[in-house]
C-alpha cells in the first residue's frame, strides 16, 4: 500500500510539471509573437480604440478626439460628394432614357411609313409578266419561272398559251394553271394554222353567202328590140349575149321586128324563150 501511494504521488507531481512547462511554453509563446507583430507594425504595439483612449493622458485624448471627428468629417464629406455624382448620374440617366425611347418611336414612325408592296392582281399578260409574277402562282416555282421567260426571250412573243407546253415539264395540269393566271392579249395572239385556216374559209363562206344574199334575183323587164342594144336586151330579157347578139343582127337584116315570133329566124331563141318573153317585149 505505501508503494502505491508514493507511486501516485509521483504521478501527480509529473502531470504538474508537464502542466507547469505547457504555461510557461505559451507565455513565451504570446511575449514572441507579440513582440514579432510589433517589429513588423514600426514596433508599435496597436491596440483597439478602447484601450488607446484609457492608456493616454488627457491631451492626448483630446487629441484623438478631434482626429476621430475630422475623420468622420472627412468621411461623411466623400459619400456626399459620392451621392452628388450619383444624383447627377440618376438625373441624367432619365434623360438618356428618354432620347432612346424617342430614337425608337422614330424608328417606329419610319418603319410605319415604308410603303408595302402591292398585291399582284392576276390574271397578268404572259408576255409582261415577271419573275415575281410568275413565282408568285402557288405551284409555278423558280425553275418553271425561269423557264418561262427564256422560252419568251428566245420566241420573241408568246402568241397562245398552248405554245408553253414546248416548254420541259409544263403539261396539261401546269398549264392549265398558267392559263387561270395568265393570258395572251388580243394584239399577240395567233391562231394555230388549222384554226386559222378554218376562220379563214369560214370568213371567205360567210363574205360568199352575205354577196349571194346581197346580189337580187334577175327581174325581166321591157325592152324595144327595135332599138335596144345587145347589153340592153340580155340584161331586160334575162337572154345570152349570144342570143341577144343574133336578135340584133337579124333585126338588122329585115330594119325591124314587127312581131315577137320572128325572133325564132334567130336560130338561138327557142318557142319556150318567147313565150317567157312575150309580156316584156315591145315592137
Amino acid at each position: 500500500m505505501p508503494d502505491n501511494k508514493q507511486n501516485e504521488h509521483q504521478a501527480r507531481l509529473s502531470v504538474s510539471g508537464i502542466l507547469l512547462v505547457a504555461g510557461l511554453l505559451m507565455f513565451v509563446s504570446v511575449i514572441v509573437l507579440t513582440a514579432l507583430l510589433g517589429n513588423r507594425n514600426g514596433g508599435e504595439v496597436f491596440y483597439s480604440g478602447e484601450q488607446q483612449i484609457q492608456g493616454s493622458s488627457p491631451a492626448a485624448f483630446s487629441e484623438i478626439v478631434s482626429e476621430c471627428d475630422g475623420n468622420q468629417t472627412e468621411v461623411s464629406e466623400t459619400p456626399s460628394a459620392e451621392t452628388k455624382n450619383s444624383s447627377s448620374a440618376a438625373k441624367a440617366e432619365p434623360a438618356a432614357v428618354t432620347k432612346s425611347s424617342e430614337t425608337v418611336t422614330k424608328t417606329t414612325s419610319a418603319e410605319q411609313t415604308v410603303p408595302t408592296v402591292s398585291e399582284i392582281v392576276y390574271p397578268v399578260d404572259i408576255n409582261l409578266a415577271g419573275f415575281e409574277e410568275l413565282t408568285g402562282v402557288d405551284g409555278i416555282g423558280e425553275v418553271t419561272a425561269n423557264e418561262i421567260i427564256g422560252y419568251r426571250d428566245m420566241v420573241g412573243i408568246i402568241h397562245r398559251m398552248e405554245q408553253l407546253t414546248e416548254i420541259d415539264g409544263i403539261g396539261e395540269k401546269t398549264l392549265e394553271l398558267l392559263c387561270s393566271h395568265f393570258y395572251v392579249s388580243d394584239a399577240d395572239y395567233i391562231p394555230p394554222e388549222d384554226e386559222a385556216d378554218s376562220v379563214a374559209s369560214d370568213e371567205i363562206s360567210a363574205q360568199t353567202d352575205s354577196v349571194i344574199e346581197e346580189q337580187p334575183e334577175p327581174q325581166l323587164h321591157d325592152v324595144n328590140i327595135n332599138t335596144a342594144t345587145a347589153e340592153e336586151i340580155a340584161e331586160g330579157l334575162l337572154l345570152t349575149e349570144t342570143q341577144a347578139a343574133a336578135i340584133v343582127e337579124l333585126r338588122g337584116n329585115i330594119q325591124y321586128f314587127s312581131a315577137v315570133e320572128e325572133l325564132l329566124y334567130t336560130e338561138v331563141i327557142t318557142a319556150e324563150d318567147i313565150e317567157r318573153i312575150r309580156d316584156y317585149v315591145i315592137i
